[in-house]
Formats: structure tokens, C-alpha cells, sequence
């Protein structure tokens, strides 16, 4: 029996294979017409499953996450793109949605945002920096592109963009424990720190210093932080290192110029 699946390319960019991963893949690959992955490890360290014959699977360069995701993109057989983390699981309502959408009549401008919601250490987050966000995934690749930052990448907008909301949301898993949150933060204040040097960007004493504080107080008292217990305390604590760690790095890449 034919199965009709949607038109729509979904391209995931990741250089490890997160434990997520063959849960997201389960859940989509009967459902759309297809599944890029854009991989930049040790292609034998993907682990074996049945799911993966029904993979697209490209070896790329690490080149930040909006140049990577750009290049994954353009890789696609569909113009219709949902960008997801590997460390991201839509629920079925948000699936049901996707699928549902009548792509060859959507407006080429049209860009779909999708609530978020995060979890840190096995429990959701409901409160501070991480309690429920929106992120924009859905897009038509003729119309517009990730933009040129290395971390924190975002869509290109323009005077015609329409943003709508798709219902459903987007679990994500984005750390088990202090340490791996410790330590994807470095790397993307690394990353941040190139970037704003790129861009000429200086690390004055308020933003080296006084920005983690004014973070820190933001995210756990006026946020809501502090409701979600020692989670909240270490997301809090986290977030202000990241700043710290951002601002440091640029520095020291301006004094060593």
C-alpha cells in the first residue's frame, strides 16, 4: 500500500549521535518524505539500527551551525525544510501538524514557530531562561536562509515574512547532567567569543563582570529561576558562566591580535 508522506526535507546537523536521536527518527521517517542527517564525527561511531536505511546521511565539514545548516539545506530534495537539534523529540501533536500542513500551496514567505519546551537533569524546566520558548524551524529554502552566526543561529527575516505558529510542541533534551550543560556551554561561548570577534566586537569591565551578575539575579529571581529548585539555581549558574566565558575568550583574543 502507498503511503503519503509529506513533502518536507528534515535536516538535522549534529556531530555526535545523541541518544534522542533514534527516538526522533522513529517517530518521523514514515511520516516525511525525508531525513538528512549532517553529520561532522566518526561516521563508524553511528550505532546500527534498521531506521538508518532510511536516512539520508551526509558527512560535513564543521563550519558553525548556520553555515552547516545552510549547506545541509541546499542538499535536500524538498524546498520545504524543518530544522531540528539532535537533541530534539516533536510530540504527536506537533507531528500531526507538520504532516497536515498543505505545502505546495504555502505562502513561500512563511516561516512556522514551535513552542519548546526544555528539560535539564530528567525534569522540564518551567521557569527562567528555559521555561516555555519558541523557536523558528520551519522554512522554505527558496525564500530564506539560517543567518552568519556561529551559535544561536536564527532565520533570515525579511519585509515580506510572515511568522506563524504551528501547535504541538518540541521536547528538548539539551543536557543529563551539570557537567555536559558546563560543557556545551564553553563551546558555544568559544564559538560566541569568534564570532563577536569577527564582528569587532570589545569585552568591556561591565560586560566581562557586572553582565554574569545582572544574568544570574535576571534568570533566577525575576524569571522565576529559584521556583525550579537546584535545577533552577544551575541553570542560572550556568547561563551567567556562559556570559562570563563569552566575554573572557573575546578578550583574549583581542589582547593576543
Amino acid at each position: 500500500m502507498h503511503i503519503s508522506r509529506a513533502p518536507l526535507s528534515v535536516c538535522i546537523v549534529t556531530n555526535d549521535w545523541h541518544p534522542k536521536l533514534d527516538a526522533l527518527l522513529e517517530m518521523l521517517v514514515a511520516k516525511v518524505d525525508e531525513v538528512l542527517i549532517g553529520f561532522g564525527g566518526d561516521l563508524n561511531s553511528i550505532p546500527a539500527n534498521p531506521l538508518h536505511h532510511r536516512l539520508k546521511i551526509v558527512y560535513l565539514e564543521w563550519e558553525g551551525y548556520s553555515a552547516t545548516k545552510n549547506k545541509l539545506a541546499v542538499q535536500a530534495k524538498n524546498n520545504w525544510i524543518l530544522s531540528l537539534d539532535s537533541d530534539e523529540v516533536p510530540d504527536d501533536v506537533l507531528i500531526q501538524c507538520i504532516v497536515a500542513l498543505p505545502y505546495h500551496s504555502l505562502h513561500k514567505g512563511n516561516q512556522y514557530q514551535i513552542k519548546r519546551l526544555s528539560f535539564f537533569e530528567g525534569k522540564r524546566m518551567h521557569h527562567g531562561s528555559w521555561g516555555n520558548g519558541t523557536v523558528t524551524r520551519l522554512y522554505n529554502r527558496e525564500d530564506t536562509q539560517w543567518n552568519n552566526s556561529l551559535v544561536h543561529e536564527s532565520l533570515v527575516q525579511s519585509n515580506h515574512t510572515k511568522i506563524l505558529r504551528l501547535k504541538g510542541s518540541l521536547y528538548h533534551y539539551t543536557a543529563d547532567n551539570y557537567q555536559t550543560f558546563l560543557a556545551k556551554s564553553l563551546r558555544y561561548a568559544q564559538l560566541k567569543a569568534e564570532e563577536n570577534y569577527i564582528n569587532r566586537k570589545k569585552a568591556t569591565f561591565v560586560k566581562c563582570y557586572v553582565s554574569p551578575v545582572f544574568l544570574f539575579v535576571k534568570e533566577y529571581i525575576f524569571q522565576a529561576g529559584i521556583l525550579d529548585g537546584r535545577r533552577g539555581w544551575k541553570i542560572a549558574l550556568g547561563n551567567a558562566k556562559y556570559t562570563f566565558w563569552k566575554y573572557k575568550f573575546l578578550k583574549e583574543k583581542s589582547m593576543g591580535a
